[in-house]
């Protein structure tokens, strides 16, 4: 058995670096990093947030200022939830249904999916109206009851029910809609 010289590197590096990609894909992911670059800077200047940072939920506006971009302004309903540890730092953001213009049929066990997923603590749901105007239908209140029973069952609170309208939301927490258990 031969023995190494001391100082003496047994892999050779490369003379010289292959790669996979042409000069148009290494432009290209320039570009698309220049781009996600630029857009995070317009982001946090919009908003005033950090993207770094983490994201605390401690009151309904918290969630309506971070959904409200996306979700104001839409055609169909949509309905997300924002998943939070126990700190309530947000721990994701999912779409879980996207309906039509004047709602859509929800299944509980859906609305929790990616809480569990995310091993969250807790959960707010966040659903918009096409027609701008948040007003809570006596649907939006009978799943609000469904969400917060399931949610006891499954050990993970709903901590609000968000919905989005132009330029405002109601908190069916604030109104105690649906918060009666």
């Amino acid at each position: 058995m031969e023995r190494e010289q001391p100082g003496a590197n047994p892999i050779q590096p490369y003379a010289e670096q292959t790669s996979f990609l042409t000069p148009d894909d290494v432009e290209m992911l320039s570009m698309m990093r220049r781009f996600m670059a630029e857009a995070s800077r317009l982001y946090e200047v919009r908003t005033g947030r950090d993207l770094r940072e983490p994201v605390i939920i401690s009151q309904p506006s918290d969630v309506y200022e971070l959904l409200r971009l996306e979700m104001a302004e839409l055609e169909q309903e949509q309905l997300r939830t924002v998943n939070v540890d126990v700190r309530h730092q947000v721990l994701s953001m999912p779409l879980v249904y996207q309906g039509t213009v004047s709602g859509t049929t929800i299944r509980v066990a859906e609305v929790f999916r990616p809480a569990i997923i995310s091993n969250a603590s807790g959960l707010v749901v966040a659903h918009n109206h096409p027609s701008g105007d948040p007003t809570p239908s006596s649907n939006d209140v009978a799943l609000t009851r469904q969400l917060r029973a399931a949610g006891k069952l499954l050990d993970i609170e709903l901590l609000d029910h968000i919905i989005i309208g132009r330029g405002r939301f109601v908190s069916l927490r604030e109104r105690g809609a649906g918060f009666d258990l």
